[in-house]
């Protein structure tokens, strides 16, 4: 997902925003249903998934029925596979969720 860019050109999904976003359905149960609230290891099995390529990201979600990942504007793939056209968007979100810390109260990027 790096570069995130806290000013993105429009269409760049590479955002703060977007990184937040997927951080969000990651952790917090009340986003989206929260299937991946409280699923650590399901998380860290998906990193270990993504390494191995959109192909056996498709069987993951697929063996973990109902999970699905978080959707990313204009990477319609990325939801399904977790990669489109080389590029993972996912990854880097799961590696900083050992020290990510939502700042409430901030202005809205």
């Amino acid at each position: 997902m790096r570069p995130v860019r806290l000013n993105p050109e429009k269409g760049d999904w590479r955002s703060w925003r977007t990184f937040v976003n997927v951080m969000e359905e990651f952790q917090r149960p009340e986003v989206r249903g929260g299937q991946w609230a409280g699923r650590r290891n399901k998380l860290i099995a998906l990193r270990e998934t993504l390494r191995e390529g959109p192909d056996a990201v498709r069987y993951f979600l697929n063996l973990h029925e109902p999970l699905s990942l978080p959707s990313i504007p204009g990477r319609l793939d990325m939801s399904m596979r977790g990669w489109h056209d080389g590029e993972c968007g996912y990854f880097d979100v799961i590696e900083a969720l050992d020290f990510f810390v939502s700042l409430e109260g901030g202005s809205a990027i």
